[in-house]
């Protein structure tokens, strides 16, 4: 139970800005200004955060509900399978509460 009070305090937030780094790198190889793209970014996840907070729905039902068949979140959604996003994320999880218990 430690290790996820320090994890959320620490190590959650790191992944939060390399997420908004790379959003914002992606949008400058799409063509947007820096300042713009990271602007962008942010706010894409200070929303999300917001939504998933509040809106009283799971996490899965409020991507549902901004994927529209065939369209761009699905298809950038199926690039980030296709990488292996989410057991990377769950991957980096495990790993920093072994070494959590590792220093303990």
């Amino acid at each position: 139970m430690l290790f996820f009070l320090k994890f959320y305090s620490g190590g959650g937030p790191a992944y939060i800005y390399l997420a908004i780094e790379d959003l914002a790198d992606g949008g400058v190889a799409a063509e947007l200004p820096r300042d713009l793209s990271l602007s962008l970014a942010s706010q894409a996840v200070l929303g999300a955060a917001s939504m998933a907070t509040n809106a009283g729905k799971n996490t899965g039902q409020l991507k549902d509900d901004v994927t529209s068949p065939g369209g761009t979140t699905i298809a950038g959604i199926h690039e980030l399978e296709k990488g292996g996003f989410r057991g990377t994320l769950m991957n980096a999880v495990v790993a920093a509460a072994k070494r959590s218990r590792e220093l303990s």
